[in-house]
């Protein structure tokens, strides 16, 4: 079993993660829902879970996940530098 940082919620039952922004360069930042525009998992179907985090669509991914889309630049943030470069934080 895997609990979120920061939300406390075993991932395994919770539909997401109920962090809902993030912060980077001072600016606040809307996250990408599981499902929605530009997400990996765009146009699934209700119900469908992320198959890193375990987030059903229409909630938020975990933080950390692989899956989830950089609502600035648009690529997973796993590999994105916008965080990095912003010397942001979630």
């Amino acid at each position: 079993m895997s609990v979120c940082a920061y939300c406390k919620r075993e991932k395994e039952t919770a539909k997401g993660c109920i962090r809902m922004q993030l912060e980077m360069n001072g600016e606040r930042f809307e996250r990408i829902k599981v499902g929605e525009n530009s997400d990996y998992y765009e146009g699934e179907p209700s119900g469908s879970r992320c198959l890193d985090c375990n987030a059903q669509v229409s909630y938020y991914h975990h933080p950390g996940c692989s899956y989830e889309t950089c609502p600035l630049c648009g690529v997973s943030r796993a590999s994105c530098t916008c965080e990095r470069s912003t010397n942001g934080s979630i």
